[in-house]
């Protein structure tokens, strides 16, 4: 199983880094705006840097550790059935 993570991180790695930066740093300079009138932009685009980048994490790591702890705990009460 932790192979099977392993290589799936592997392979979505660079895809997820890359659309995360890439939006991230489109959001900068509406975010860093000190024009006039910008104050309502700069609220929404920090918004939407701090949501892109807690799902990077919770792509990247979350997401993949609660799977495992969930397949653990399937397996481990599937013999627990198979042995009553």
């Amino acid at each position: 199983m932790t192979q099977v993570l392993v290589e799936a991180g592997k392979e979505r790695l660079r895809p997820i880094i890359m659309t995360t930066f890439a939006m991230i740093l489109g959001m900068l300079p509406l975010a860093l705006s000190q024009s006039p009138g910008s104050e309502l932009k700069n609220g929404m685009a920090w918004i939407i840097i701090g949501g892109l980048t807690s799902s990077f994490f919770l792509t990247l790591l979350i997401v993949p550790c609660v799977y495992m702890v969930v397949d653990n705990l399937k397996t481990k009460f599937s013999h627990n059935k198979q042995h009553e």
